[in-house]
C-alpha cells in the first residue's frame, strides 16, 4: 500500500522520516543568538573604551551624553557596518562605512547638544573610530571561522 498514489497522483508522504529535531534546531538557534550578542558586547565594549575619553576629552558631553553616543554609535554600526555591509562587501568597506557613520553621527550629536566638536576634532574621533573597527572586523573574520571550519 505503501506504492499507492493519493488522489494528486503523488506518493504518501512517510511522515515518521520527515521528523524534525526541534531541540537541536531551537538550541543552534540560542547559540547564534548568544553569538551576536557576545559580538555585540565586545564592539560596545571597545568602543567605549575609545570614544568616550575621546569625547570627553574633545568636547563639552557630559559622562553620561558620551556614554550615550558611544552605545548608540555602537549598536547603529554593529547591525549596519557589521551584519550587512561587512558581510556582502569586506572589511575595506565595512570601515570606510564605520566612519562616516562615526563622523556623521558625533557630528550631528555635537551639534544638537552644542558640544563644540571641531572638524579636526571629529576626524581624530573618527580615525580612531576606524582603527578600532578594522581590528574587530578581523576578530569578528577569526570568531567566525573557529565556529564554522
Amino acid at each position: 500500500m505503501s506504492n499507492q498514489k493519493n488522489s494528486l497522483g503523488l506518493f504518501p508522504l512517510p511522515l515518521h522520516k520527515l521528523r524534525v529535531d526541534w531541540t537541536t534546531f531551537q538550541l543552534k538557534a540560542k547559540v547564534r543568538e548568544l553569538e551576536s550578542v557576545s559580538k555585540l558586547l565586545v564592539k560596545l565594549v571597545l568602543n567605549a573604551l575609545f570614544t568616550v575619553p575621546l569625547l570627553l576629552y574633545f568636547s563639552n558631553a557630559t559622562l553620561f551624553q558620551a556614554l550615550m553616543a558611544s552605545v548608540s554609535l555602537s549598536i547603529l554600526a554593529f547591525f549596519l557596518g557589521d551584519q550587512w555591509i561587512l558581510d556582502e562587501f569586506g572589511n575595506g568597506a565595512a570601515t570606510l562605512a564605520d566612519v562616516l557613520l562615526a563622523a556623521l553621527f558625533l557630528g550631528a550629536i555635537g551639534t544638537a547638544y552644542h558640544w563644540g566638536l571641531s572638524w579636526p576634532e571629529l576626524a581624530v574621533i573618527a580615525i580612531v573610530t576606524a582603527a578600532i573597527e578594522f581590528g574587530y572586523h578581523l576578530l569578528l573574520r577569526r570568531w567566525d571561522v573557529r565556529r564554522y571550519s
